[in-house]
């Protein structure tokens, strides 16, 4: 709902071209400081559900690899619709758990598993930019009449 609104449409064509909003006469500064409260908003409303669903916050919970993650689901599913989001999520999700039992096969120790994970993920968003920028679902433009 919002990115279909004139709002979500603005942001995007920033995203693409800000030059081209300046000269349209749209305050960029002003929308790119409303998309930064909005997503602090939905960002907080998030983490207080995960705390209230956990019931414990630890900085364990917060590692940086969650992070890297985060950006190989986007990277891999592709930026700019949810459909690429959720894709890239359940692609980096089933590879990230399903090589944990390899450890029974692979005569590598559980940190050098973890690390080879990391190293496969990270190769993998290196060929996903530079062979499929768009990533598995690419985001479809509007055409206007």
């Amino acid at each position: 709902m919002l990115t279909n609104s004139p709002f979500g449409r603005n942001l995007k064509a920033i995203r693409d071209e800000e030059e081209l909003c300046l000269s349209l006469g749209k305050d960029t500064q002003k929308l790119k400081l409303q998309a930064m409260i909005v997503a602090g908003t939905v960002g907080g409303l998030a983490g207080s559900l995960f705390a209230f669903y956990i019931q414990f916050i630890s900085p364990e919970n917060f590692q940086p690899i969650e992070t890297f993650l985060m950006w190989a689901m986007i990277i891999v599913g592709g930026r700019g619709n949810f459909k690429g989001a959720i894709i890239g999520a359940v692609v980096i999700q089933l590879f990230n758990v399903s090589t944990r039992f390899l450890g029974n096969y692979v005569p590598l120790g559980s940190d050098s598993m973890a690390a080879l994970r990391m190293t496969i993920i990270g190769v993998l968003i290196i060929l996903f930019l530079l062979f499929r920028p768009e990533g598995l679902i690419k985001e479809k433009k509007k055409v206007y009449d």
